[in-house]
Formats: structure tokens, sequence, C-alpha cells
């Protein structure tokens, strides 16, 4: 009999361990977030997506190894702050970073989806010849700009950025006046920096 009057109490005493933790982490802001990297597998090569940040129990000196959890993707759920800015970054293998900014994003996101990109080439501009224009009743060629990062990682979906007077945009040899504004420097550094998707 007097074994069973512990056996009671054992119960209300994990509810109650449960509970504190439960209360302290509500109170301390901390919620669970789902990190998941999208990235194709062809690309690996057998290498393993690791990740690093400045908060969710991460640091920037040695990374966490995601699980691949489907084809082509890799996740982690973390303990982050509720109330931070955070910045996580993807790295393969542990040593190469992704390319670009690191990815922010507010603490209290359950879901965070990161594209990263980490061996991108030059970017590449494809001239596409007689494109219809309904509107003008004629045809038009279009300069098409891809970033460094297009062709490595098709998973990625991109915003699209049209900019007038397409002649001048990106070679001197086409401008209007023999100078192009070279916007392609542009695009690629704001990117490189993370100022620009």
């Amino acid at each position: 009999m007097a074994n069973q009057g512990r056996n009671i109490h054992r119960p209300i005493l994990v509810l109650f361990i449960l509970s504190t933790a439960l209360s302290f982490l509500i109170q301390n802001g901390a919620v669970y977030t789902t990190f998941t990297v999208y990235y194709p597998d062809s690309n690996l090569n057998g290498q393993k997506i690791y990740l690093r940040g400045d908060n969710c129990n991460l640091t920037w000196n040695k990374g966490v190894l995601l699980n691949r959890t489907a084809t082509n993707q890799w996740q982690a759920a973390l303990l982050c702050g509720d109330n931070a800015t955070i910045s996580v970054k993807a790295l393969l293998n542990d040593t190469t970073w992704m390319f670009g900014g690191n990815k922010v994003f507010k603490g209290g996101d359950r879901n965070v989806d990161i594209y990263p990109s980490f061996n991108p080439s030059a970017n590449k501009i494809v001239d596409k010849s007689n494109v219809a224009s309904k509107i003008l009743n004629n045809t038009r060629k279009c300069s098409i700009y891809y970033p460094p990062s297009y062709f490595e990682n098709t998973l990625k979906k991109y915003e699209v950025l049209i900019m007038h007077d397409g002649q001048n945009l990106f070679n001197n040899s086409q401008a209007a006046f023999g100078t192009a504004w070279l916007i392609q420097n542009t695009i690629n550094q704001l990117t490189s920096e993370g100022r620009m998707r």
C-alpha cells in the first residue's frame, strides 16, 4: 500500500516539472522555429547542410547539422528567442558559407525557409528577340538578367524587376550614346551584400 501512495504523486510531480518548464519558456519568449533549407540534392555530391547564427542555440563558430527530411530539403527545429531579430546562414559541410547576406527574421516566426546558393556562377544576360507587344502592335528585343545563383538553386523563386530603356542597361555597344548604366554590377553588389534578393 505504501508504494501505491508514492506512485500517485509521481505523475503530479512530472506534470509540475513540465508545466514549470513550459511556463519558463513562455515567460522568456522562446518558441520552436522550424528551419527548412531547400537546395537541389543533385548539387550536394554527398555534402551535408549546416546552420549557424546568432540565436536559437546557434553560434557563428560551429554549425548545427540539419536533417535531410525529403528530396531537396534539410530541416531542424530550434528554440529561438521570441522578440529578437535573428540572423542565420546555411553552410555546406560547415565550411562553405551560402552566398549573399544572412537570412534575417523576427523571433516568433514558426517557419523559416532558406534557398541558399553556395557556388554562384557569373550572372547571365540573355537577349530575346521578337517579343510581341499587343499594345504597341509590334515586336521588341528584351534583355533578361539572371542573377549568379539562378542556375545553381533551381528551387528558388525570384521576383521580377522590369526596367525601361533596355538598350542602356547592360552593354556599352548597345547603349544609345555608347555608355551603358551597367546595372548588372549594381545588382551583383547588392545581392552579395544581402541588400537585394
